[in-house]
């Protein structure tokens, strides 16, 4: 974590990081012998420059996009191993110039460059070379049409240069593959090349596999008490695969929040408990928040226990006597990799989101995983798989630290970061 006075040093470059170039570093070996491109053989130098591409391209690119403005600075900031980023206080003083400084990256940099991303971190893990680009837009640049057009674009831009320096996986991070901005990274299909050697995944497979086994683990420790938990986003793609596993293959009672009554048939259809009102769910000691919806704050019971996997999470600054486990970040074996990391998106250094690690699971299972797109639907019978897949690899489910029992007069810790 950036500490204060090492920020006051870094403000003056956050302009230049954000202008950092992405160049690309290989030890491989590049043949420069190409043809002379003519009619005659065009066909066979574009299928050598893929080829040469592919030997020096990263096996995985991660896109992920800050959240919020403050977030800028963290791009300067090394990953600590006891502390996830903050931003120092005085950087809400910035707010003004970081405004003018995201407006230009989110809006117009990539008209002017054809480029809209940046490399944060290139490193190996378990043999797999992965990148972290920003795609330089933030959370604010999805609240309205006219701003949600500019950040399709510019995933699109992000996603064509993945392709072009010849990753093998692109892996969609936050809103980047948001259903209402390109249906879930389908429609990234569409502008890609027709002979594309890259897959594209969102993740979420592995993503609903870790808050699978989270849920798991807590109801096994009792912490619904024998009552039902209470499902919010529980009709959502990730949150649909999550009540199928749980119910058909570990038994786990739930009851499900959804306002649509075809997405309520269709969960009841398999056995599952549905209902309307958050209330109904009012006494449960254990929630599954899937969906960004403050209403639950409302209801939820006094001492709740919560896994929570929507983004962002409607319990913050809400509820701080709600006991929090995150279900869907993971941790990764810090010995699997190349060289100590240079960006974790905020998190620890031995930390990773659920979809970031499902992309670099991909990218280890070239021959059978790593080459198909992941953008649909996801079934929930392979969800062990994945998540036994994954922890081949060193990427586990933390072990849990219980929180303090219900009706336990010791104190409860608001939020576990497991």
């Amino acid at each position: 974590m950036l500490h204060n006075d090492q920020m006051e040093q870094s403000t003056a470059s956050v302009e230049t990081a954000l202008e950092r170039p992405t160049l690309l570093t290989s030890d491989a070996p590049v043949d420069h012998t190409l043809p002379k491109i003519n009619k005659g053989n065009a066909s066979q130098a574009k299928q050598q420059e893929k080829q040469r591409a592919r030997q020096k391209g990263p096996d995985v690119v991660f896109l992920v996009h800050p959240a919020y403005l403050t977030d800028i600075p963290a791009v300067l900031a090394t990953p600590n191993e006891t502390a996830r980023w903050e931003p120092s206080w005085w950087v809400y003083l910035l707010l003004p110039f970081l405004w003018i400084v995201g407006f230009y990256h989110a809006h117009i940099h990539p008209q002017l460059r054809g480029k809209s991303h940046m490399v944060v971190e290139d490193v190996e893990y378990a043999g797999v070379r992965v990148q972290v680009w920003i795609v330089r837009h933030f959370g604010r640049n999805f609240r309205n049409e006219w701003e949600r057009k500019f950040a399709r674009r510019n995933v699109e831009l992000a996603a064509l240069n993945a392709e072009r320096c010849g990753a093998k996986v692109l892996g969609l991070g936050a809103l980047n593959k948001a259903e209402f901005l390109n249906n879930g990274g389908r429609d990234l299909l569409k502008i890609l090349p027709s002979d594309r050697t890259m897959a594209v995944t969102h993740g979420n497979h592995l993503t609903a596999a870790a808050v699978v086994e989270t849920v798991r683990q807590l109801h096994a420790a009792g912490m619904a008490q024998g009552l039902p938990i209470m499902f919010t986003g529980a009709t959502s793609k990730t949150g649909r695969a999550v009540a199928f596993a749980l119910h058909k293959h570990h038994g786990i009672p739930l009851l499900c929040h959804s306002a649509s009554p075809e997405r309520r048939a269709d969960l009841e259809s398999f056995g599952i408990a549905t209902t309307t009102d958050f209330e109904d769910g009012a006494s449960f000691p254990m929630w599954i928040i899937g969906k960004y919806d403050l209403r639950v704050n409302a209801h939820m019971p006094v001492g709740a226990m919560a896994c929570v996997f929507a983004v962002p999470n409607p319990l913050v600054g809400k509820r701080p006597d709600v006991r929090v486990v995150e279900g869907a970040t993971l941790h990764l074996d810090l010995s699997r990799l190349s060289k100590p990391r240079a960006f974790a998106n905020l998190l620890k250094a031995h930390e990773i989101f659920a979809c970031h690690a499902g992309a670099i699971l991909r990218g280890a299972a070239a021959q059978d995983l790593g080459s198909t797109d992941e953008v649909g639907e996801i079934d929930p019978d392979s969800l062990g798989d994945f998540m036994q897949r994954a922890n081949q690899l060193g990427l586990v489910v933390p072990p849990l630290t219980l929180p303090t029992p219900l009706g336990s007069t010791a104190a409860v810790d608001p939020v576990l970061q497991v």
